[in-house]
């Protein structure tokens, strides 16, 4: 029996200092996809908005308008809101960057935008190439010609809590650019953990400190990434704060493709399950969200860094690698050895997390038990690289070596990031399956197919 169907959470009265109701604003369809590895296609994501409303969420961020030179994967924005069949009584907000994004926006027949803006200065001159100051020059134009059209627009404000460049980031500059948005006529701000390592105090302090500037904290809005397993507490600090509106992401899914610390966001279905507990209403369906005849998966708590079970035949395995790791196979165990990285510690200091990847390691060369039977012998070594993971199978199908770039942790989230490991693991193997086998005399290595002196098995 399930924990649904067990009446968990047990729902109590919200307490005097929260919220009768909260605004779950969806970022999956949005923040969720930008950072994944491949491109989703356009119909996955109609299915994708498509559940996310049966579900009973009333504000789905879709897409973005901006160039698809930088996010590709949100380069059919105008195809996707043209198929898309928008349901009554939910709002499918869009992002846009500049006076061109808006300009599409407009010819789509958008209604509710987003612009986005830096707290500090490092993060406005790598995501958006402008100065601090130059990027709200860059915006009041915008949104002016937005609320011109009748649309509403949406402020988000990056590195409110912690900066990768700068550190701390002090609560009266985060004011001092939010209260610029708001000036120049967004009607709701939402203030981002970019990188996630923001906690319960920091929250405490940033919306104090908005409402001593005499903001409404009504027109407050949280963005939390889970980096450090925060996003909750935060996010229940935020609450007893008086704000009112959480992003969320389905699954987890999220990220920064301009902040590579940056991981996935809160997840809606972790979200809404301590609102339930906590008595506040939100209008999402848990039940219609997952089954109750099963068990409630943290995807906050995603098995990239806190365990997983074994995956299936078929499945990816996660692989909660750390950046600068070579790591090396032999037929009966793994050897970890490190190589040159930007970080100082040692493999030692992620014990929890190499074991792990030594235990998934393992169940994924289950998958491919069934091809390594089939090989007999391979005298070379077959490489198989995507141009920052490298994997080389050598004798018997065995992998020997998997050598992960530090730019790879840049480009894929740990989930991506198992699933190319194994996908590159399978190639080598099949291309070393099909490789014809030859002996070690000269003229057979050299020739390019087998020759009749090869009937033995190589040497």
């Amino acid at each position: 029996m399930g924990a649904r169907e067990q009446g968990l959470p047990e729902r109590l009265s919200p307490g005097p200092d929260l919220p009768r109701h909260v605004m779950i604003w969806e970022v999956g369809p949005r923040d969720g996809l930008q950072n994944e590895a491949a491109t989703v296609p356009v119909e996955v994501k109609l299915e994708f908005l498509a559940r996310l409303a049966a579900a009973g969420l009333t504000t789905l961020e879709t897409t973005s308008f901006v160039h698809p030179k930088w996010v590709p994967q949100l380069a059919d924005a105008e195809q996707l809101l043209a198929e898309l069949d928008r349901v009554d009584g939910v709002r499918y907000p869009v992002l846009v960057p500049n006076a061109r994004g808006l300009d599409r926006a407009v010819a789509a027949g958008v209604s509710d935008i987003a612009v986005f803006a830096s707290a500090t200065e490092s993060f406005a001159r790598r995501n958006l190439n402008s100065t601090f100051d130059e990027q709200f020059a860059m915006f009041e134009p915008v949104v002016g010609k937005a609320r011109a059209e009748g649309m509403a627009v949406r402020g988000y404000l990056s590195m409110c809590f912690g900066d990768p460049w700068e550190g701390a980031v002090p609560p009266e500059q985060v004011v001092d650019a939010g209260v610029r948005l708001l000036d120049a006529g967004c009607w709701q701000l939402s203030l981002g953990d970019t990188i996630g390592v923001a906690t319960p105090g920091q929250v405490d302090r940033l919306v104090d400190a908005f409402a001593a500037r005499g903001v409404d904290v009504g027109v407050l809005a949280v963005h939390f990434h889970d980096t450090y397993g925060q996003a909750l507490s935060n996010t229940l600090a935020a609450l007893r704060r008086g704000v009112a509106t959480v992003d969320a992401s389905a699954g987890g899914l999220g990220g920064c493709p301009y902040a590579e610390s940056a991981t996935g966001n809160l997840a809606t279905e972790d979200l809404v399950w301590m609102l339930d507990g906590l008595g506040v209403t939100h209008g999402v369906d848990l039940d219609a969200w997952w089954p109750p005849a099963h068990g409630w998966p943290s995807s906050s708590a995603s098995p990239a860094r806190r365990g997983s079970s074994p995956p299936s035949a078929g499945e990816s395995a996660s692989f909660p690698v750390n950046p600068g790791t070579t790591i090396r196979a032999t037929t009966s165990e793994l050897q970890l050895g490190p190589v040159h990285r930007r970080r100082e510690s040692a493999v030692t200091d992620h014990r929890e997390e190499v074991e792990q990847l030594l235990a998934e390691y393992r169940r994924s060369r289950e998958q491919l038990a069934d091809v390594q039977q089939r090989i007999t012998a391979i005298s070379e070594s077959v490489s198989s690289a995507d141009g920052l993971i490298t994997a080389t199978v050598g004798g018997r199908g065995v992998l020997t070596d998997l050598t992960i770039d530090d730019d790879a942790y840049q480009r894929y989230r740990p989930r991506e990031l198992a699933a190319q490991i194994v996908r590159l693991t399978g190639e080598a193997t099949a291309k070393a399956f099909t490789a014809p086998a030859r002996c070690s005399r000269p003229h057979c290595r050299a020739a390019p197919t087998r020759r009749p002196c090869c009937s033995a098995p190589p040497t």
